[in-house]
């Protein structure tokens, strides 16, 4: 017949919970422990990926914000120069076109004076020769003193017309 024996139950029933304890102490604790630790670990992990991603998102936003602003500061520059440039060019033909002015007026006052020069010059050398011809026709030596009123008097007469 089958018999129970308690005390071999009550054997395996302590035996069982001595197993339980110490797998209790030395393996489910230190487990739960590292896979709690290995859990936080990997939290604080993806919230450092979520950090450094949205920092990188900024900077990338930053980088694109003063790309813009580089370009549109270039693009500034570019516009100063080119109207400098213009202004410059403008000054320098403004200061050719003046000096052309200037030089002309200067050769048409020399011009004129050539011509003023040259018309009492023609005047003395036809008053010389009206008062050679006048000698000769009248065939009487005038004196060179006479000469010299006669051809004044001519350059006068001949200045106001």
């Amino acid at each position: 017949m089958v018999e129970i024996n308690f005390f071999e139950i009550f054997m395996q029933i302590v035996n069982f919970l001595i197993v339980l304890f110490l797998l209790q102490r030395f393996l489910y604790k230190p487990v739960m422990t590292f896979m709690a630790n290995r859990q936080r670990t990997i939290a604080e992990e993806l919230h450092r990926i979520k950090k450094d991603r949205t920092d990188a998102e900024e900077i990338l936003e930053q980088q694109k914000e003063l790309l813009v602003n580089t370009k549109i500061e270039a693009q500034d520059l570019l516009e100063k120069a080119q109207n400098i440039a213009r202004s410059e060019q403008q000054d320098i033909l403004n200061k050719a076109r003046e000096e052309a002015l200037r030089l002309i007026a200067n050769a048409r006052a020399e011009i004129n004076d050539d011509i003023a020069e040259a018309k009492k010059q023609l005047v003395r050398e036809v008053g010389s020769l009206a008062v050679q011809v006048a000698a000769q026709v009248l065939q009487k030596d005038v004196a060179p003193a006479s000469a010299d009123k006669y051809v004044k008097e001519l350059e006068v007469k001949l200045s106001q017309n």
